[in-house]
């Protein structure tokens, strides 16, 4: 018997671990660092790829986030997918809003009628966690000032 003070909601790894079709996603923020940052108490939101949205990237793309890329470029990847505070799909309907990413890229979500961040359509919207919410998208986003190499 599990007594409710004993149960909690699942933090934002757990909940996209939970949802399933994240792997891909989810090892790169264990590559990049950044699983203790969002599994801690601070609130964020996660545009994360789905697994279908890293097996659609470009091959030029893909090449760039194999094991033995530069740490800090996945830092950056991961990161432009990130946003500090909770956003809501309902929230998002009917906007238009502007802000930035973790790693500082530029984000214009877009919700006048399919909600969108930086064209990447929002696929799987309002997974829960206690610290945040995680909405997958189609598309990787890329961070600004990060080039593709040629691998």
């Amino acid at each position: 018997m599990t007594s409710s003070a004993t149960m909690r909601a699942a933090n934002l790894i757990e909940a996209a671990e939970l949802a399933g079709g994240f792997d891909a996603f989810l090892g790169l923020v264990d590559r990049a660092g950044l699983a203790a940052m969002l599994t801690g108490p601070k609130r964020y939101t996660i545009f994360a790829p789905t697994d279908d949205a890293f097996a659609q990237a470009s091959k030029r793309m893909r090449d760039n986030l194999v094991p033995g890329r530069p740490a800090d470029l996945i830092h950056s990847i991961v990161s432009a997918h990130l946003v500090a505070g909770q956003m809501l799909s309902h929230r998002m309907q009917g906007c238009r809003i502007r802000g930035k990413s973790v790693e500082g890229s530029e984000l214009l979500i877009d919700g006048d009628e399919a909600i969108s961040v930086n064209g990447a359509l929002i696929v799987r919207p309002d997974i829960m966690g206690e610290n945040g919410v995680l909405h997958g998208i189609d598309k990787v986003l890329w961070p600004k000032g990060a080039h593709l190499e040629v691998a």
